[in-house]
């Protein structure tokens, strides 16, 4: 939760406010999902480095959500990520 001080007049102001900021504070992040092949090593709560996504989106991430898969089509590991785009 936020919690701010700013004086408003109605509700809905109110409401208007708390939704202006919201959008300010989620520019500040990149959140991302993807698939590469298996990679045991990958676990939530570790950093991974992408490469070769542009100067704007490579660097460090944080593993969110990580599930490996073994099928008929292979090994494949699924994941999210996010970090700060500061």
């Amino acid at each position: 939760s936020l919690t701010f001080d700013a004086a408003v007049g109605s509700p809905d102001e109110a409401r208007r406010l708390a939704e202006a900021e919201f959008r300010r504070l989620a520019q500040k992040f990149i959140i991302g999902e993807g698939t590469c092949f298996g990679k045991p090593d990958m676990q939530v709560g570790e950093w991974v480095e992408l490469l070769n996504i542009g100067e704007r989106f490579k660097g460090p991430y944080y593993l969110t959500q990580v599930r490996h898969v073994i099928d008929v089509n292979g090994y494949f590991t699924h994941f999210s990520i996010e970090r700060n785009a500061a």
